[in-house]
């Protein structure tokens, strides 16, 4: 709601154009921030409106937790009373206990376990294992008209019938953590094999790249710069004419689209020394975000898609430089979770995101828009926070190539060099801020 009359009640000569949606104090549009849907002056004041939140959908249900709690103590009550009662009756027949740790059986229980076995259809051999690669080799040897059929965490992955007496192979991606891999073997209707496999895969490597990066601590005075091309280049080559100009490497995310339509640019873009790392190959939406706010994973996209857009866009890269991406991935509009950062690690990509504030929204081209910002006012976000100089060591900075605005924001990026320069912030690629040397 705009406010004509009031003034922020941090900087009285500026006027207030909204109320923090908590406490309703009047604020700039400097100190506003845009969070959870609303306007609010702090985080403290965002943060108590959550809690106000929690404890408001609490009272609204409050009878329903009641008697939950006193449904569940009261079954705890009585199940109790029955081990005391039933567990340790004098004279009565002891329960037999068969586990995976005994050692000892009786007999009467070798008889029992004996003609169980005999009466089995088929026998499930169950291995555990520890795996340290991402890969597992099924082998075994098969006869003709044999039906093999393999599931992997209950999904079934395969399914054909031998031709002919052979060593059956076949190679199984696996995902971290818990795998489960079952194989039935019939021959004319009848069990002959049935195999389940639990696997742990355990990757060291994996596991640290399963995370995004939005910023680095370091001692080192370095700020990232990074650019995405998604599917236009308006401005990339003057972007390209400034770098060289200042002598700067940046890092610039590329579709595979944005390869297969301007191959001379990647061409000069690797010339010019910049890193490249991948953003996919057509740019599509991972998560429900834009649907209902939150990052669960969309319909559609599995592990098996995001190979395919990964994969694809580095074969494309190396087919017109010679050269793979980086190990460096940036999913569009920001949008992981963490299957999906686990999901592109696995192929060895670690997420590089941006800092908080230095999103130039330089792809917003309306000027109604509320993230709209002209060059020198996105010039202003980068260097100031709330009035005073922002700190940029170890910090992402995001751009794009290519935009459709009618003030490009490339405009503003010697004044950006320049002034990192007299900061003495030395602008490098997000490897050599990750590692700190150049």
């Amino acid at each position: 709601m705009i406010m004509a009359t009031r003034v922020c009640y941090r900087h009285p000569d500026r006027k207030a154009i909204n109320r923090c949606y908590y406490c309703k104090k009047p604020v700039c549009k400097e100190c506003r921030l845009h969070l959870g849907h609303h306007y609010f002056c702090s985080r403290k004041c965002y943060y108590l409106y959550r809690i106000r939140q929690q404890v408001n959908r609490i009272k609204k249900h409050q009878p329903v937790f009641l008697l939950a709690w006193r449904v569940l103590v009261t079954v705890l009550v009585l199940v109790f009373a029955a081990q005391l009662i039933f567990g340790n009756r004098p004279g009565g027949t002891p329960q037999v206990q068969l586990s995976a740790d005994s050692t000892t059986v009786t007999r009467e229980q070798q008889a029992e376990l004996s003609g169980a076995l005999k009466n089995a259809a088929n026998a499930i051999v169950v291995h555990r294992k520890i795996v340290n690669e991402g890969q597992f080799t099924l082998n075994v040897p098969v006869q003709a008209g044999w039906v093999i059929t393999v599931w992997h965490n209950d999904w079934p992955i395969h399914s054909a019938i031998s031709a002919r007496k052979k060593m059956f192979r076949l190679e199984i991606p696996l995902t971290l953590g818990k795998n489960r891999i079952r194989m039935q073997i019939t021959e004319k209707g009848k069990p002959v094999i049935t195999e389940l496999l639990e696997l742990e895969y355990r990757n060291p490597a994996v596991r640290a790249l399963s995370r995004s990066v939005e910023q680095v601590r370091t001692d080192a005075p370095f700020v990232a710069l990074t650019f995405d091309g998604g599917s236009s280049a308006e401005g990339a080559d003057s972007i390209l004419a400034v770098l060289r100009r200042h002598n700067v490497t940046v890092t610039m995310f590329l579709t595979g689209r944005f390869i297969q339509r301007y191959p001379r640019l990647v061409k000069q873009i690797v010339a010019d020394g910049h890193q490249v790392g991948n953003h996919t190959y057509s740019h599509p939406h991972l998560t429900t975000y834009a649907q209902n706010g939150r990052h669960h994973t969309l319909d559609g996209v599995t592990r098996a898609f995001l190979r395919r857009q990964l994969l694809m866009t580095d074969s494309l890269f190396f087919r017109v430089t010679g050269q793979h991406l980086a190990p460096l991935w940036r999913a569009p509009y920001g949008e992981i979770n963490r299957d999906i950062l686990t999901w592109a690690a696995e192929l060895g990509y670690l997420h590089v995101g941006w800092s908080r504030g230095l999103d130039t929204f330089d792809w917003v081209s309306d000027t109604s828009s509320s993230l709209y910002r002209t060059p020198d006012q996105a010039l202003h976000r980068i260097l100031f926070s709330r009035g005073k100089p922002r700190p940029l060591k170890g910090k992402i900075i995001l751009m794009h190539l290519g935009n459709h605005r009618a003030r490009p924001m490339y405009k503003m990026l010697p004044a950006l060099l320049d002034s990192l320069k007299q900061r003495n912030l030395q602008v490098v690629t997000v490897q050599q801020l990750l590692t700190g040397n150049l």
